[in-house]
């Protein structure tokens, strides 16, 4: 079986891709400013999921 052939590997390879393609033309001020806004935004995501753990461990 080819390494293409595992779903996983289309599914990654599409997404870099598609960060590629809004990415290639930023200035590395504008790439900066996106990863910050990333990096928050993953976060927040993993603040919300550690509460959610928590509230849960507490039952």
């Amino acid at each position: 079986m080819k390494i293409e052939d595992y779903p996983c590997v289309t599914v990654k390879r599409g997404a870099q891709e598609r960060i590629h393609a809004e990415t290639r033309n930023l200035t590395p001020e504008d790439q900066m400013a996106r990863h910050r806004r990333s990096f928050a935004e993953l976060q927040k995501r993993k603040e919300e999921l550690v509460g959610r753990v928590a509230s849960k461990a507490q039952r």
